[in-house]
């Protein structure tokens, strides 16, 4: 384990954009990551670069890269412990959750069925609170184990504590700089064939629904509280909500709008599903940004309502 120069961020992204890390590593465990935060330091003592420009990276499917690369150190998470006791899972934070969403459904575990084929790593997982049919990663949350960048501290959180909401949670605002290691899940003993059949159909819904022949970085931006609708568009827009409490698809008012395979550059608004850009080829991260631009205007001026990104943009 060391520290290597001129990565290619795109190899690392589900879109294929970003330019180089200036500085990169892997790590599977603990020691590695103290190890690199070690080396680290000395690096930025000698060349006068902030000790905090740390970039996390797990499978790369929420984020987008900028062309100029990253200026700092990235760390590739693949810790990736993988441990049932009866009911209990405790995983790695590097370990894909679509994976770990199967390996429970073999044993007949229910609470993670609505990640099949959902990308991302557990770690990216608890970060954004990722969820799908009516399911989320908070709802099976035990605790979260993490490491402090700075200083080295342990910290381990309850579910509570993780302050998790819609597509958020403290590890996503907290100042601190962590990098999430382990989680701890609660799941519930099931007839196994049952589970097992559910993940799978989620599968086969993504694969139907979803634009899979092209590289994307899934939703674009977050579904809306149907609460937070201007009242004067309530009406009309009731019919497309899911959920509850009732949630407005993003997608709907992008449909709408007649924005379906817009294109700028080599990024077009699929026309398959009107919240994910896909790269059809040479796609920029300037590309993305003029698209984003655009719906979150169209939106604004026609329905009143701000969107809000769900990919992170670095």
């Amino acid at each position: 384990m060391k520290i290597k120069q001129g990565k290619l961020l795109k190899e690392y992204s589900y879109y294929r954009i970003g330019g180089p890390a200036k500085y990169f590593v892997e790590v599977k465990n603990l020691a590695d990551i103290r190890s690199c935060l070690k080396e680290w330091w000395i690096i930025s003592q000698k060349r006068g670069i902030d000790f905090n420009q740390i970039l996390v990276l797990g499978e790369g499917s929420n984020l987008l890269f900028p062309k100029e690369g990253y200026p700092g150190l990235a760390i590739k998470n693949n810790l990736s412990g993988l441990d049932f006791d009866k009911g209990t899972v405790r995983v790695g934070s590097g370990y894909l959750i679509r994976k770990l969403a199967i390996e429970a459904a073999k044993k007949g575990l229910s609470g993670l069925d609505w990640a099949g084929g959902l990308p991302g790593t557990v770690g990216g997982a608890i970060r954004g609170n990722s969820g799908a049919f009516g399911g989320k990663t908070s709802d099976v949350v035990k605790s979260v184990s993490s490491i402090e960048l700075a200083s080295g501290k342990l910290i381990k959180r309850s579910r509570d504590d993780c302050l998790f909401v819609y597509r958020d949670s403290i590890f996503k605002n907290s100042s601190r700089g962590e990098f999430i290691l382990e989680v701890v899940f609660e799941l519930k003993q099931s007839e196994k064939d049952t589970v097992l059949g559910l993940t799978k159909d989620r599968l086969a819904y993504r694969q139907k629904n979803h634009p899979m022949d092209c590289p994307s970085l899934g939703c674009m931006f977050k579904n809306i509280p149907f609460k937070n609708v201007p009242e004067r568009f309530k009406k009309e827009l009731k019919g497309f909500c899911k959920g509850d409490p009732p949630m407005l698809p993003t997608a709907s008012l992008i449909e709408k709008l007649g924005l379906k395979g817009t294109k700028k550059g080599g990024v077009e608004i699929s026309e398959k599903h009107a919240n994910f850009f896909v790269n059809r080829g040479g796609g920029l991260p300037d590309d993305v940004k003029i698209l984003l631009k655009l719906v979150k205007e169209r939106v604004k001026a026609a329905y009143g309502i701000e969107l809000e990104e769900e990919i992170e943009i670095v």
